[in-house]
């Protein structure tokens, strides 16, 4: 029975994952609509990260059957040292910008004060590739888990029980790209154990956060 029941599961949740691929299908579109333009302006580009946010909030509520929260985070100081670099957050899912309140804004959220992006960075620097993915799944209950944001809601209680941060790097390349870090998908869940590290839930956004990078790094570089 037990095995029975496993086996449906996995195939409910390759199910997710096949329609997953025509949702991003349509987000790449976008990606590759910018990349022939000449000049890309910050209101195209916000808006199609924001594409990406909302396609990747509803692969993850249907995989989790929860409220997932999408988001992309960039570094907004220059010529630092990634440990010490202060983040921003460019862009949200259409359905939780009520999270971007003056409060948060006025935050110094840097890469040392939040454990995922800080234990991401320390992966990245000792060139552990593998190792890029944070995945927390029981948020309440991690005694060691420190957060810039918590100061920002009731209590010091996140909205979120779970999550999945992904560095935006390339999957591929050589020594120092692969340390040229452009940002952070953020996915978070309201629900705890939400998250697979063991299928497909990495490598998504992995892909994405590959299939991004090269926009941020012309951007960066224009």
């Amino acid at each position: 029975m037990k095995f029975l029941i496993k086996y449906c599961h996995n195939i409910y949740v390759d199910s997710i994952w096949g329609d997953a691929i025509i949702e991003l299908k349509n987000a790449y579109s976008e990606i590759h609509y910018l990349r022939k333009q000449e000049d890309i302006n910050s209101e195209d580009f916000i808006g199609v990260m924001i594409i990406f946010c909302d396609t990747l909030k509803k692969i993850f509520d249907k995989k989790t059957d929860a409220d997932c929260c999408v988001s992309i985070k960039v570094p907004i100081s220059v010529g630092e040292s990634l440990e010490s670099l202060e983040l921003q957050n460019l862009c949200r899912d259409s359905s939780h910008r009520n999270r971007d309140t003056e409060q948060y804004k006025n935050i110094k959220h840097r890469i040392i004060g939040n454990t995922a992006y800080s234990l991401i960075v320390d992966n990245i620097l000792k060139g552990n590739q593998k190792r890029l993915a944070y995945v927390n799944n029981n948020i309440p209950n991690s005694s060691n888990y420190i957060n810039t944001s918590i100061e920002c809601y009731p209590d010091g209680i996140l909205p979120y029980s779970s999550e999945l941060v992904y560095p935006i790097v390339p999957i591929k390349g050589n020594e120092t790209n692969q340390k040229d870090l452009k940002g952070f998908i953020c996915i978070d869940c309201n629900k705890p154990n939400k998250f697979d590290e063991s299928r497909y839930d990495i490598p998504m956004v992995q892909g994405v956060a590959d299939g991004i990078y090269d926009i941020f790094a012309n951007r960066n570089n224009g």
